[in-house]
């Protein structure tokens, strides 16, 4: 499923590894995914960016020190206070989520 969702939104083709919750010990909002697939990459965790729709991802992913791009998979306002805590936030989910936009906030990261 969430290989499908990628593609969907036309991530899949740009994201080099795919780690799901059912490959590490404990679940969100512990950050074992998100470190998991940093491991795999081989990148540091602070250097890594993260698209998640839940509260609990949002909170992983800062937990385990990542870039956060939050695309809420509820809506209804207001949003829970978890999702404040993301880099970038597209409040209106799916209905908002831009996908060129999101590259070029990673891009202007990546420069600086």
């Amino acid at each position: 499923m969430l290989r499908t969702l990628l593609e969907a939104v036309g991530l899949l083709p740009r994201i080099g590894v795919v780690v799901s919750a059912e490959e590490v010990p404990r679940g969100k909002p512990h950050p074992d995914v998100f470190e998991e697939a940093a491991r795999r990459l081989g990148v540091p965790a602070h250097e890594c960016v993260v698209i998640e729709d839940s509260r609990h991802g949002v909170e992983a992913a800062k937990r385990a020190f990542m870039r956060c791009i939050a695309v809420p998979y509820l809506t209804d306002q207001p949003l829970p206070d978890r999702f404040a805590m993301a880099d970038l936030l597209f409040d209106g989910g799916m209905e908002s989520f831009d996908a060129d936009a999101a590259f070029r906030w990673i891009e202007e990261r990546l420069a600086g």
